[in-house]
């Protein structure tokens, strides 16, 4: 399985700046866009779409070959595997966020006490 040439490609270093190139051009327009139109459009346009759902699983996929491509691993890889697999949890993090999360919002005004996190769906 290491030796595939599939696994060669999704566990490659090129493939790894490809996806993180595109990862940050994605971010930095939606970034843009929420700025100009705000989060729900954002969401809808961007972060609830498909591709988006589909580039950061190429991340995820990317970082997890890189990882068992070294596999099995030395104590000298300690640090190659807690990042990798710190990118990994981040990635599930980001799926569960997506479709369990709640967005909300929590304005902090000087001299005054809030308790209630304002939410456009709720």
């Amino acid at each position: 399985m290491l030796k595939h040439p599939a696994f060669k490609f999704f566990a490659s270093l090129k493939l790894a700046v490809i996806s993180i190139l595109l990862l940050a051009l994605v971010l930095t327009v939606a970034t843009c866009l929420e700025s100009l139109y705000g989060t729900r459009a954002v969401h809808v346009l961007v972060y609830g779409t498909p591709w988006f759902a589909g580039v950061l699983f190429l991340l995820g996929l990317n970082v997890l070959c890189a990882a068992l491509s070294r596999y099995p691993w030395k104590k000298s890889q300690t640090g190659f595997v807690l990042t990798h697999l710190g990118i990994i949890v981040l990635l599930i993090g980001s799926v569960v966020t997506q479709k369990w999360g709640v967005d909300a919002s929590l304005p902090v005004v000087e001299a005054t006490q809030e308790n209630e996190a304002r939410s456009e769906e709720h």
